[in-house]
């Protein structure tokens, strides 16, 4: 006896030999596209607290190649800028000089150094966020302010910069060190640390909006960023720990200011 022909596409299942029709399969199809929109929100999440968790594990690094600089060198914090030697912009940063705990066998230039960050493999001078750019080499800074003559809020320069012990303040729980960055500058910039918060980040930072001066870069959330503070300790910290609204207080300087503490 003849077989019955059928005269609509079919395929066959494979899970219980049954056949669905094309209308079928599309609405399988777009259950799965719903659910992948639905998941795909959840795994940038869980990605990005992954990628925070590393950031902060670096930040702590860089935190520990400064205590042990300032082991070796009297107690004196390591300077983010200015340091001599070196005419180039980031070159007489905090970055080769950390570098060189780190690798202590690394015979390279400083601008070598800065310049080959990328290329050198996974390091913790790199925040996982942040995307290279034109003379953008880390996404870290450190704090000038720190090593800056008291009542002080200028760029670092040789005329204004005073070495520091690490010592000096009461409050090194509260003092930052390292912290996340846009990366456009060696030295922490109030303007730079807040392209990377949203508008709500601002505020709870007490920062204008008018310091930013740049496309915003919004990293880890836009609430918190990864801060290395003077005791050694690294955290998350929220924006209303952090104080953008200028160079003064605790959070920069390490000397209490009544208006913003």
């Amino acid at each position: 006896m003849a077989k019955k022909f059928d005269s609509g596409w079919r395929k066959k299942s494979v899970w219980d030999g049954k056949f669905f029709t094309l209308i079928e399969l599309l609405i399988v199809i777009a259950i799965i596209a719903i659910l992948a929109a639905m998941l795909l929100p959840a795994l940038n999440k869980a990605r990005e607290r992954g990628m925070t968790t590393r950031c902060l594990g670096n930040a702590k690094q860089l935190g520990q190649y400064c205590t042990m600089y300032s082991m070796q060198y009297a107690d004196y914090i390591p300077l983010a800028s200015k340091n001599p030697g070196e005419i180039d912009t980031w070159a007489p940063s905090w970055i080769p000089l950390l570098w060189r705990f780190a690798n202590p066998g690394d015979k390279r230039s400083s601008g070598e150094i800065v310049t080959t960050l990328h290329s050198s493999g996974t390091n913790a001078f790199i925040c996982p966020s942040f995307k290279q750019d034109t003379n953008c080499y880390s996404g870290y800074s450190m704090n000038w302010s720190v090593n800056m003559k008291k009542d002080l809020a200028s760029m670092p320069s040789l005329a204004n910069q005073v070495r520091r012990k690490t010592s000096f303040t009461k409050y090194p729980s509260r003092t930052f060190l390292m912290i996340d960055d846009s990366g456009k500058v060696p030295y922490s910039s109030r303007g730079e640390i807040g392209r990377l918060l949203t508008i709500q980040g601002l505020n709870a930072a007490r920062c204008g909006i008018s310091a930013i001066t740049s496309p915003w870069i919004t990293r880890h959330g836009g609430m918190s960023l990864n801060v290395s503070y003077l005791d050694g300790h690294a955290a998350i910290t929220p924006a209303g720990k952090m104080y953008l609204g200028g160079y003064v207080g605790i959070f920069w300087t390490g000397f209490y200011n009544s208006t913003v503490d």
